[in-house]
């Protein structure tokens, strides 16, 4: 996922596998009331599959000219302290940030660069999703452009996505982001098949 500057500068969604569950730390979810609970089932609307929140998360993050991501939208599909880790900016250390930190760090990307006035789109590539019971890991192959017309993508990377299971639907746990470098080319084996549905 995104952060995208230009000159490119990658750092979209970096989330690590271990970097959600907070050793002595116990996550509460929103509550919903009981009279909601007793008329209606356990939310599973569009994030009922994890092939349909990866969909989803990358439409959220994709804008047309003059104007932004769906901050509101992005916000629905994370857990509570999902984090994102990005790849270092001028530096050897990723960036760990919370939703908030890095919907800041985008909103500034897009004002000192030229999403602002040519939009942003990532396209998904591949996906292949290993899931166990409510665990679920997605490797996601993508396309950025700023054109979606465009042919040649501006730069490609991976996302590592760490989803869970609760409450009738999929959360996002961690986004951890890679970007293809020259030197640096995606492997092979990423592309050697089709997205698999969970």
């Amino acid at each position: 996922m995104k952060l995208w500057t230009h000159p490119i500068t990658f750092g979209l969604l970096a989330l690590t596998l271990p970097c959600f569950a907070i050793a002595g730390e116990e996550t509460e979810f929103p509550q919903e009331p009981a009279v909601a609970k007793a008329a209606t089932p356990p939310a599973t609307s569009e994030f009922a599959t994890v092939e349909a929140l990866v969909q989803a998360l990358y439409q959220a993050v994709s804008f047309p000219a003059g104007t932004e991501p769906n901050w509101q939208r992005l916000k629905s599909m994370m857990g509570p302290k999902a984090i994102f880790v990005q790849p270092p900016r001028g530096g050897s250390k990723p960036m760990t940030l919370s939703v908030d930190e890095f919907i800041q760090l985008f909103k500034d990307d897009i004002e000192r660069s030229p999403m602002k006035t040519s939009g942003f789109h990532e396209k998904v590539g591949r996906v292949e999703i290993s899931r166990f019971g409510s665990l679920a890991h997605a490797m996601v192959v993508f396309e950025v452009r700023f054109d979606p017309k465009a042919e040649q993508p501006l730069g490609r990377g991976v996302d590592s996505l760490q989803l869970y299971r609760y409450d009738g639907r999929w959360w996002i746990a961690s986004i951890t982001t890679e970007y293809e470098r020259p030197g640096k080319p995606i492997p092979a084996t990423f592309h050697q098949q089709e997205g698999k549905k969970p």
